[in-house]
């Protein structure tokens, strides 16, 4: 537990000092009916982003991101620069996800969950509440991610994998398609 949290306070660190994060406060007085666009403010770069009442603030998603429509962010969902989020995706509360990140469509990102910098996430894919990607990682498509993984630098998740709770994924570790990992398991 105390390595996770230290790699958490290093990624919002980093996020912070690279200008990722907006501190600002911002009060988002959204008071219509159960959906409403929020857009970017450049009419170059529009970013539409389905937001529920008490989701995310406009701020906190950078004008260069691309979002689908269709996709949905939750509240208080923290995004760099270069952010793609793709057709049907679901992004859950309080998920960090550093810049130059993909999140290919129909993929789940449950909440809590911090994503490093330069990582693809493929089609269909599920990451279950706080798991910790670090940077450079792929994940392919129909990638399973339980609850509590650790997955390092680097590494690529093959697809129709499944890593279970507890697992840490060493720095550059390669784990073949349809593998899965049990809990408590080290893959270097």
């Amino acid at each position: 537990m105390k390595k996770l949290t230290l790699i958490f306070i290093a990624l919002v660190l980093i996020m912070l000092t690279a200008g990722c994060i907006n501190t600002n406060d911002a009060n988002n007085t959204n008071t219509s009916d159960n959906r409403t666009n929020a857009s970017a403010n450049s009419s170059d770069n529009v970013v539409n982003v389905p937001v529920e009442q008490e989701q995310t603030n406009q701020e906190e998603i950078p004008q260069d991101a691309e979002i689908a429509p269709d996709a949905i962010i939750g509240k208080g969902v923290i995004m760099g620069r270069n952010v793609t989020v793709e057709s049907g995706a679901i992004i859950e509360q309080g998920v960090i996800i550093s810049p130059n990140v993909v999140i290919k469509s129909g993929t789940i990102i449950e909440q809590g969950v911090i994503i490093g910098p330069n990582v693809s996430i493929g089609e269909s894919s599920r990451i279950y509440q706080g798991v910790v990607i670090g940077p450079g990682v792929i994940i392919e498509r129909n990638v399973v991610v339980r609850q509590g993984v650790v997955i390092n630098s680097n590494a690529i998740i093959g697809e129709n994998s499944i890593i279970n709770q507890g697992v840490t994924v060493n720095h550059g570790a390669v784990i073949p398609a349809g593998t899965t990992i049990s809990s408590d398991t080290i893959v270097d």
